[in-house]
């Protein structure tokens, strides 16, 4: 399979998490998953699920998007219990990108793997955001670049969408593009793994036979 796949491991690992679900912990992430879409660093294992990092990010949804549920966030995780993850997607689904802040999943290794947060100092629209939009226009609509302060303009507030937007257009960000400063409130992503591991001997293999161990052996 993964001869066959030679040069489009992540394409077939997202097949493979579409099939059967989650990658098992502690997989490696993927070497290219900077071009997935990023997340924050893993939250510390110490803090309990439920009363931590997952009931202050439900809370958080709620108090930005749905206050009158404030008073069911306890009962909501109850609910989904060891199934946070999936709450927190669906909330997103519905509402929104988490706000600004939210402490990352600690299982969020197993989703789309996440690169470091871009240091908020760079203004989004004069630096991150700016440098990533000129990335992708000059690799895949160089005819757009004269566009992309108006472009960037148009989405104020909003540039984490129109990334997004460009990815689904065009395809991946250009490698080194730098990770969202929102990062946290995308679907998760880890460091870009060291370049002198093969794909298919190193990282990418323990991940797609761990993938078949769990759902197909």
């Amino acid at each position: 399979t993964l001869e066959k796949y030679k040069g489009m491991e992540d394409q077939l690992l997202e097949a493979l998490v579409k099939k059967y679900g989650a990658e098992p912990t502690g997989a490696p992430a993927s070497p290219n998953a900077s071009m997935a879409a990023p997340a924050s660093p893993v939250a510390s294992p110490a803090a309990s699920p439920v009363t931590g990092g997952y009931r202050s990010r439900v809370v958080s949804m709620y108090e930005r998007y749905a206050p009158d549920k404030l008073d069911k966030a306890d009962a909501t995780l109850e609910k989904y219990k060891g199934m946070e993850d999936q709450l927190l997607e669906a909330l997103v689904k519905k509402y929104g990108a988490e706000p600004t802040g939210a402490p990352a999943s600690p299982n969020a290794s197993m989703a789309a793997p996440a690169s470091p947060v871009a240091s908020p100092a760079a203004s989004p629209a004069t630096g991150g955001y700016r440098s990533r939009v000129v990335s992708m226009y000059e690799r895949y609509a160089p005819d757009k670049l004269d566009k992309v302060d108006t472009t960037l303009e148009k989405y104020k507030g909003m540039e984490d969408q129109l990334l997004e937007a460009l990815v689904k257009k065009y395809g991946a960000e250009p490698t080194g593009a730098p990770a969202s400063p929102n990062a946290s409130m995308a679907p998760p992503a880890s460091p870009v793994a060291s370049p002198a591991a093969s794909p298919v001997t190193g990282g990418y293999r323990s991940r797609v036979v761990s993938m078949y161990e769990r759902y197909a052996p």
